[in-house]
């Protein structure tokens, strides 16, 4: 068995070396540093990334045969060696910031189908979250594997839409003032309509926006219940 360059591959390198010679011909041996490059997740850091980008696939040369046994039929079982290396790429694909779909994944590890996939995590699930360590919460998935992940990461509490909208004002205002526009025109630019409006939204505001946010930017011109928010004032 043998990691090939796939059509992807091919024609991204096309695509950036236009009118050179193509080194990633679909379908042929991948080399890197002189060597064929390994078929493993956890110690081929080139195979990895190589993976996750979609630029190469394991090439069965026989109908029924398998690398390392990596990809068995449902009845067939699995060497330690395997199962370790099986489940560790479950955890880096889980865990990736690329969001992989089960069939990317399932496609990624040479299976042919998520019911292998899921086969394993079935009967191996348990032992290698016991050994290895849980999977990255993975949204979406049924409790076969849900049973198996760690928890899902805690949602920071929704902002109330009044404070939004104060903290956005606050942004609109040091870049109003760095632009030096006068007191009525930030006024209607931040939706407030007349200039007094101001002094009730610092008034109301105003610390808590500055302690946040940090100091509005300096302005000799602005008025004194401005200017205690601002950068170089005691």
């Amino acid at each position: 068995m043998k990691v090939v360059w796939t059509e992807k591959a091919e024609q991204e390198y096309a695509a950036r070396h236009p009118g050179k010679r193509n080194q990633r011909k679909a379908g042929t041996q991948v080399i890197y540093d002189g060597k064929p490059v390994a078929v493993s997740m956890s110690d081929s850091a080139v195979f990895r990334a190589y993976k996750a980008r979609g630029w190469v696939r394991v090439l069965r040369e026989k109908k029924h045969e398998y690398i390392g046994d990596l990809s068995p039929r449902p009845n067939n079982c699995l060497s330690d060696e395997a199962r370790e290396e099986r489940w560790r790429q479950l955890q880096n694909y889980f865990g990736s910031e690329e969001k992989y779909s089960m069939k990317e994944i399932t496609d990624f590890m040479g299976l042919t189908c998520t019911d292998t996939l899921k086969h394993f995590v079935v009967k191996y699930g348990k032992e290698m979250a016991a050994r290895y360590g849980k999977l990255p919460y993975k949204k979406g998935l049924g409790a076969i594997y849900t049973a198996l992940m760690e928890k899902p990461p805690k949602e920071p509490p929704k902002l109330d839409a009044r404070v939004a909208k104060q903290n956005k004002r606050w942004k609109i205002l040091c870049k109003e003032i760095r632009q030096k526009k006068d007191l009525q025109q930030i006024a209607r630019d931040l939706g407030l309509g007349r200039p007094d409006s101001l002094r009730d939204f610092f008034s109301k505001h105003g610390e808590r926006l500055f302690n946040e946010f940090g100091a509005l930017p300096y302005s000799p011109v602005l008025p004194k219940y401005m200017r205690k928010y601002m950068e170089g004032v005691a």
